[in-house]
């Protein structure tokens, strides 16, 4: 899952392999969720940064809803 953060103002991303907690709403139904997860790579450029996260112990709907998001979206692109 890609997250991009504006950078201005406030403290750098954390470093590569930080534990963290993300919230985020879920893209296909809106709902909040606070999900444990480890940063993997972050990209730092012009005043944002984009990075990588990988879950732990996410929750099954949570994945879920994730999975059906990336199908639709895959299918908007082929």
């Amino acid at each position: 899952m890609l997250v991009l953060v504006e950078a201005i103002g406030r403290e750098p991303v954390r470093a590569d392999g930080e534990d963290v907690i993300m919230k985020f709403a879920l893209p296909t139904g809106g709902r909040v969720v606070a999900q444990r997860a480890r940063i993997c790579w972050v990209k730092d450029a012009r005043g944002r940064a984009a990075f990588g996260v990988e879950f732990h112990e996410p929750d099954p709907a949570t994945l879920t809803a994730i999975a059906t998001y990336v199908r639709l979206i895959g299918s908007i692109a082929a």
